[in-house]
């Protein structure tokens, strides 16, 4: 992992966080609770009045006035299980590199195992996707599909880019979360974890070292914990009420990576692997054969060490049933992610069987019907393919 600031409003020459002014400016906006004047009125005032309130708003847990500054820091390299774990905690921007519009390269630290798989299986994709839909899609297109499933060979801790946008409060507190992630192991795979830990290090180390941490915002009082990580067992009944639900599933890391866009659902999963459980796409048992399948399969177990993509770990989503709608919109479509867009049509078919509330079940129903330009969204990337687009039915 290696990251640095992109110079902001408290970005000094030297590259490290000005935490004192940052700070002080926190001061002035909690002054707006209390002066009468507003702001223009409070910069004005002694600076002693203004570290006088600093002090007291660090000291009293008012921390919520330093979500005001942001930080945005440039990840040069990044395991992708650690930006995951990063995007799951809501609050933040992110822009990360894709695995669909570029290659994996060696330079992202996989194996020699791994580069050879994930080629090997973006030219069998080229080929699957070229004998099924050459008429559709054009050649860019092609390729862009095939690397975006040929990385489902390549391991979770495989190195990403990443810009990131979080409140100076939020990478306090991710600071305190990593800081117990070390010293309380999760209920996860021991192995898997002993990977993470470097990276885990390493992020700490460098938040110190570009001035980002104040002792006080970093306390976790609430004794916040990692929110990717199911804190017991992968068990229990779904649950779909009037207006929630919480359902689990098995799906594919790079899946989960996927969800994590939707911000407004929580996800969490279990990363106690069952050998042999990966994700499959439907094209290589449809345009190629079952040997095709059980190779796909051998060679994900033959690098299940690396913990590769396509390999499925339970995964427990919760939410609202609205909020579940806009996933909707933006998952049923010929155009998603393959596996996200299935998942997101099986867990709706789910809720609508399920739901107990008349008028839930009736806005339910009318996304049934097949893709989102079919329920009103206006799509402005045509899929031009209406009879697999409307249906959700491709096979890639």
């Amino acid at each position: 992992m290696k990251f640095s600031l992109i110079p902001r409003e408290f970005v000094l020459s030297n590259g490290k966080f000005d935490l004192s002014n940052a700070l002080k400016q926190g001061g002035y906006f909690a002054g707006e609770c209390y002066d009468q004047e507003g702001y223009d009125h409070i910069i004005q005032e002694p600076e002693e009045k203004t570290t006088k309130r600093v002090m007291l708003t660090l000291d009293n847990g008012h921390h919520s006035v330093y979500d005001h500054i942001f930080v945005t820091l440039n990840f040069e390299s990044i395991p992708k299980i650690w930006a995951m774990v990063l995007n799951n905690e809501k609050a933040y921007v992110t822009s990360e590199k894709s695995s669909r519009y570029t290659p994996i390269t060696p330079e992202s630290g996989v194996s020699e195992r791994e580069m050879i798989l994930y080629e090997k299986w973006r030219d069998i994709f080229i080929f699957l996707i070229q004998k099924r839909y050459k008429n559709i899609f054009d050649s860019k297109k092609i390729k862009k599909l095939a690397q975006e499933n040929a990385r489902y060979m390549v391991s979770v801790f495989v190195n990403t880019k990443m810009i990131y946008t979080v409140s100076l409060r939020q990478i306090n507190i991710l600071y305190s979360m990593i800081y117990d992630f070390l010293q309380k192991s999760p209920n996860i795979d021991q192995v898997f974890y002993e990977k993470m830990l470097p990276d885990a290090l390493y992020f700490l180390k460098r938040c110190k070292e570009l001035n980002l941490i104040d002792n006080n915002l970093a306390q976790n009082t609430k004794q916040r914990q990692l929110s990717l990580f199911i804190r017991g067992e992968m068990s229990g009944a779904d649950y779909i009420g009037g207006s929630v639900y919480s359902i689990k599933y098995w799906g594919s890391i790079a899946q989960l990576a996927q969800a994590h866009r939707h911000r407004t659902i929580n996800y969490s999963a279990w990363f106690k692997f069952n050998t042999g459980l990966f994700y499959c796409p439907p094209i290589i048992a449809e345009v190629g054969d079952c040997s095709l399948v059980s190779e796909w399969t051998g060679d994900l177990k033959s690098v299940e060490n690396y913990f590769p993509q396509g390999q499925n770990i339970g995964i427990v989503e919760e939410g609202t049933i609205d909020n579940f709608l806009l996933k909707c919109k933006e998952r049923l479509c010929f155009n998603a992610q393959l596996e996200i867009m299935q998942r997101t049509k099986n867990s709706l078919l789910l809720l609508y069987q399920q739901c107990p509330s008349v008028l839930k079940k009736q806005e339910l129903q009318i996304y049934l019907i097949g893709a989102r330009c079919t329920f009103g969204y206006k799509c402005s990337n045509n899929c031009g393919y209406p009879e697999e687009g409307v249906a959700l039915s491709r096979i890639i």
